[in-house]
């Protein structure tokens, strides 16, 4: 099949140089004013203005998106997406005033995900992963990351990633797994830590790894979760059976995560809250992207945004993700992030959309795949209610995509009163 899409008032290529950008580079878009391009079975096979459209195409299908702004599909680099349950009563605390320490003591935290994990059936974790992964769709999100984490156990890590695997048959983005074994130590493991430590790099990590079912570990390097030594040791196992690294690093307080990410090479250092100037030279040195999460901090309530300005002006890759999870960011609107990332975090509008396409494939190992409208990428695009590409920040809080394409399929349109594919595709 051969889709000619056309009628854009702004085709948003993010073409540019190879790899993560950052900086100025980040800021060139790629914006064709009323761009066309042709996807041949699933890839990009032309992109150029309208009026240059080459004769001779012959594409099978024409979809005229009449007007609106064009995107590449969206990348989200880091979701927990697959819990099950929610804990809105946490919430409900924090906002009357409880500590995170007082909720740990209640039985809350990700110990209590963890819980209602363990006791959920596999189709009803499969049904309300699902559910949040369209809702992600509905945002314009074609890719992302799901992390497993809230097992705490060999079996149910295990048990995670092979949902995750399932999970990505059932709903039509690209999914790259991440096993998070270390996530938390579970409250009846507190007294050994040590002997945790051993149960991950001895036995979960190789179960793991022996099926194939993860991508990338992490770690979730944090005061209260898991030291620069232990978090090292993890890491390292991980690697060498194996798995691409990430980190969750400096969040809560400057631990020495980013530089730990920095020495080990990890492909994506995580929240950077706290991370010093000197830390994230280091990510840069190696190599690394930092990932923002911006919706965290506005979940929590707090008005410490990690530092995005400073990352791009000393050429440090910046991707932005939602960090989709029960605990302190149920939100599925990856497009609010860009909105956050802009208003709290120091980015340009920009630097804010290359965060979520280039960037954030790159984050996930996809960045010669998607991320870009680019010849022989795939068709992933998306169709905004927006005339301009400033708006994608600016009109904030709603569903504004009006049609997502996936390798050259339409997987999503708005609902029906809005003029979307069925009067916008015309066979050939």
């Amino acid at each position: 099949m051969r889709l000619l899409v056309r009628g854009t008032t702004q085709l948003v290529t993010c073409l540019g140089p190879a790899g993560p950008r950052a900086g100025e580079d980040a800021r060139d878009i790629g914006v064709i004013e009323h761009g066309a391009l042709l996807i041949d079975e699933g890839l990009i096979s032309w992109v150029g203005s309208e009026e240059a459209i080459p004769r001779g195409l012959s594409p099978t299908q024409e979809l005229n998106v009449e007007g609106r702004v064009v995107t590449p599909g969206l990348v989200d680099p880091h979701t927990h997406a697959l819990f099950a349950g929610t804990r809105e009563k946490e919430f409900a605390r924090r906002v009357e005033g409880a500590t995170y320490e007082e909720i740990m003591a209640e039985g809350g935290g990700i110990s209590a995900s963890a819980r209602m994990l363990r006791d959920a059936g596999d189709k009803e974790i499969l049904a309300q992963s699902r559910a949040r992964l369209l809702r992600m769709l509905a945002h314009g999100v074609t890719s992302c990351e799901i992390k497993s984490g809230y097992g705490l156990t060999t079996e149910q890590e295990v048990r995670s990633l092979r949902l995750i695997d399932a999970l990505s048959e059932q709903i039509p983005q690209d999914i790259i797994p991440t096993y998070l074994g270390a996530h938390a130590i579970p409250p009846e493991r507190k007294k050994n830590r040590p002997a945790f430590i051993d149960y991950i790099v001895n036995e979960m990590t190789p179960a793991v790894a022996e099926e194939g079912l993860a991508e990338y570990c992490d770690v979730f390097c944090e005061e209260g979760a898991f030291t620069v030594e232990e978090s090292r040791r993890i890491l390292l196992s991980a690697q060498r059976l194996g798995m691409k690294l990430k980190i969750h690093a400096d969040e809560l307080a400057s631990s020495g995560g980013t530089r730990l990410g920095a020495e080990l090479g990890v492909e994506t250092a995580d929240h950077l809250l706290r991370a010093s100037k000197a830390d994230l030279e280091a990510l840069r040195d190696a190599g690394g992207i930092g990932v923002i999460l911006p919706g965290t901090c506005l979940g929590l309530g707090k008005t410490g945004y990690a530092p995005g300005k400073l990352m791009t002006e000393i050429g440090l890759p910046v991707a932005l993700a939602t960090d989709l999870n029960p605990g302190n960011c149920f939100c599925e609107n990856l497009p609010l992030m860009m909105t956050l990332g802009c208003l709290y975090a120091g980015l340009t509008v920009e630097q804010a959309i290359t965060a979520v396409t280039v960037n954030a494939a790159y984050a996930v190992g996809l960045g010669e795949q998607t991320g870009q409208l680019e010849l022989g990428f795939w068709g992933d695009l998306v169709a905004w209610d927006a005339q301009h590409y400033q708006e994608l920040a600016y009109h904030f809080g709603v569903a504004l995509a009006n049609l997502v394409v996936k390798r050259g399929e339409v997987v999503y349109e708005t609902a029906a009163q809005y003029p979307v594919s069925g009067n916008m595709i015309t066979q050939k």
